[in-house]
């Protein structure tokens, strides 16, 4: 027992000396897992706040088309989604700091570890998600006026209504889908289709203002907190998206435009798309805002010649059914001749390189003087689209249709008039109104030539065009417009 003490009394310097040499070495560790715990905090910060504010942005988009539109299951998607996105800002936001008003006081500049760039993210957040809690209350009266819209018998647990993620089906049955009558009919009602049927009117939905300014409020105060974020960070703006594929979607691609771009360099030139006819016939069946502009709207036909105070003529042509089919809105008509794999660049106003053109074909082109009275123009509008012109052999297509085929050139007559409204809708002019009755009809009208070729066809239909304006004609005149008039 004696010697066991004296062997312990001997190894109790190397034991203590052990432990103060370690000492040093072990606090070491501890400063860098706290300065590593510090960084990871503010890795987590920027990374969640991150999430947040782009969950943010994607919903206040959804939002915007939830209180403009006429869906019901969206505008209860989103009343949903809003709430339980409130509910992950505010526990981020108490996770930095248990009272985001009072750190977002003038006079909580220092009550919490976050540097000043966050400390501008967790406000602007703070501040963002309360310009966006009164629409909740909005988009629930918005549901309950969408409500007669949508089937009105009782929801079943295993309903497909209950499935927000598909839109509603219109309560009425399946209206066939009729295209406008064409060429058009000026002066009186046109013939239905169908007797006795009107097809069904679709909602007219302007969004609230008190909605569409605390949604503008939340994308400005989300924008300043977006610039308080490391440059490293992106966000993605799903309307700016939405813009971007509508534009690739309905415009030539970039690189076509590269492609051809030596052609493109060529006065009087373009590349555009020549649409199928679905995309200016609206679904019926399908609902839809009246008051929000139609694809047709967005995407208007290619403008050819950009002239002041004229009407620009533009090139209505669609796809339709394998062929290339004029568009004859209003007074509107033409012509059209495939002339072959004939190269733009050889076309000029004389048509001398189309040697497929029959001589009396384009005499027709070259010497055709549209009529000045709107009866005689609906009559050759007609005959142009039926194929049946005097002193021309029958068309089964009709002249103002040709068979598609890719690089080949077509050579069109457009003819085009802008009518006024009270012709168009047959609006009564009151008499009060008589004594500015030459403001009220007047007209303006092209009459141009141009070719065109179609080098690409994508899968829905749309073809990819080089075009050529070649030149334009004396701009017809209608002269017994007042003669149509509905006076009152």
């Amino acid at each position: 027992m004696r010697y066991l003490f004296l062997i312990l009394v001997s190894l109790l310097p190397a034991l203590l000396g052990q432990q103060v040499i370690a000492a040093p070495s072990s606090q070491k560790p501890i400063v860098a897992r706290q300065s590593s715990f510090k960084l990871a905090q503010t890795n987590d910060f920027w990374q969640q706040s991150r999430e947040i504010v782009q969950q943010q942005i994607n919903l206040i988009e959804r939002i915007e088309r939830a209180i403009a539109g006429p869906d019901l299951n969206r505008a209860l998607a989103t009343r949903s989604q809003l709430t339980f996105h409130q509910g992950i800002v505010e526990d981020f936001l108490r996770s930095q700091y248990s009272n985001p008003a009072v750190l977002c006081s003038p006079s909580g500049a220092n009550r919490s570890d976050l540097s000043v760039e966050q400390k501008q993210v967790y406000c602007y957040l703070y501040a963002s998600i309360g310009q966006l809690q009164p629409l909740r209350s909005l988009l629930e009266a918005r549901s309950v006026t969408l409500g007669d819209l949508a089937g009105v018998d009782p929801i079943v647990p295993d309903d497909g209504r209950l499935d927000y993620s598909k839109p509603i089906t219109p309560p009425w049955a399946n209206a066939p889908n009729l295209p406008a009558p064409e060429p058009g009919v000026i002066g009186k009602p046109a013939k239905k289709l169908l007797a006795n049927y009107d097809p069904p009117i679709q909602p007219a939905i302007a969004p609230p203002v008190q909605g569409t300014v605390a949604i503008q409020a939340a994308r400005q105060l989300l924008a300043r907190a977006i610039a308080a974020f490391p440059p490293t960070f992106r966000f993605t703006d799903p309307t700016e998206t939405v813009k971007e594929v509508e534009r690739l979607t309905y415009n030539a691609y970039p690189l076509e435009a590269e492609f051809y771009a030596k052609f493109l360099a060529v006065p009087n030139t373009g590349i555009s798309l020549i649409l199928p006819a679905e995309a200016y016939n609206p679904d019926p069946n399908k609902l839809r805002n009246r008051l929000a502009p139609t694809l047709a709207q967005r995407n208007p036909y290619t403008l050819l010649h950009q002239r002041q105070n004229k009407l620009s003529p533009r090139l209505a042509v669609r796809s339709e059914k394998g062929n290339f089919r004029l568009a004859q809105p209003g007074l509107d008509y033409g012509f059209m001749v495939d002339v072959g794999d004939v190269p733009l660049e050889k076309l000029d106003s004389t048509l001398k390189q189309a040697r497929r053109l029959s001589p009396q074909m384009r005499q027709l082109f070259l010497t055709y003087s549209p009529p000045n009275r709107i009866k005689a123009l609906q009559e050759h509008g007609r005959s142009f689209y039926s194929g049946s012109l005097a002193n021309y052999p029958p068309n089964q297509l009709g002249y103002s249709q040709a068979p598609a085929v890719l690089n080949h050139t077509y050579v069109v007559r457009l003819v085009q008039f802008k009518l006024p409204e009270v012709l168009l809708n047959l609006q009564p002019v009151a008499r009060r109104d008589r004594r500015k009755i030459d403001e009220l009809i007047q007209t303006s009208s092209s009459d141009v030539l141009v070719a065109f070729r179609p080098v690409h066809r994508r899968t829905d239909g749309t073809y990819t065009i080089l075009w050529r304006f070649l030149g334009e004609f004396p701009d017809p005149q209608v002269k017994d417009i007042e003669d149509y008039l509905n006076l009152d």
